[in-house]
């Protein structure tokens, strides 16, 4: 039961609270909880106690996604945008932090 909770959770406060939002107050807390929960994760974390196929399996994941979403993005901007080869290059490039976060 406490999963169904869970998906009716964003419904159920989009329910009561409708326009009066508590924008402010969430965008205060993640500001404020955010570095805690990056500096929590990384704290927790053993280098020692990894193994270094795990690393070399999550980089070469890593790798694969980001190759993924270069080319999808170059294929993308260039037939449906209606960019350049060098906007679409830019646009790949300004993209890649964003698929590594």
């Amino acid at each position: 039961m406490k999963y169904i909770g869970s998906l009716f959770f964003g419904y159920i406060t989009g329910r009561v609270w409708k326009d009066k939002l508590p924008i402010d107050h969430i965008y205060w807390a993640w500001f404020i909880l955010q570095p805690l929960f990056f500096g929590l994760v990384g704290a927790s974390l053993i280098i020692n106690d990894i193994y270094k196929s795990v690393v070399l399996n999550g980089f070469i994941c890593l790798m694969c996604g980001i190759l993924v979403r270069m080319i999808s993005c170059i294929v993308i901007t260039m037939n449906f945008g209606n960019l350049s080869k060098n906007d679409a290059i830019f646009h790949t490039i300004c993209w890649i932090p964003k698929a590594t976060v």
